[in-house]
């Protein structure tokens, strides 16, 4: 059995307001021992952080739509192989 170690997290987690109802995510990582990144979305940082949707490995992107406007969302991204890394920084924005 292989045991694989865990991922480092992502770094530099940034967001962009594309529109009203967009936002768009960024982040930096070495790619190294992952298989995806899991993007977590709350409205009520710090409790209730849930899996909004996932990247694959090459992709550092992730795009939130379908967002209602004039609110606030914390956001986190964690690197993945199985086990999960360190949560990246919370972003917070307002749409």
């Amino acid at each position: 059995m292989t045991i694989r170690p865990s991922p480092n997290p992502p770094i530099g987690l940034s967001a962009t307001i594309v529109s009203t109802t967009q936002i768009a995510l960024s982040w930096l990582h070495d790619g190294l021992n992952i298989s995806e990144f899991r993007i977590d979305r709350s409205r009520n940082e710090p409790s209730g952080f849930a899996t909004l949707g996932t990247a694959s490995p090459e992709h550092r992107l992730y795009v939130d739509a379908d967002l209602e406007a004039n609110a606030t969302y914390f956001y986190r991204v964690q690197a993945s192989n199985g086990d999960r890394s360190a949560a990246s920084i919370v972003v917070t924005v307002t749409t």
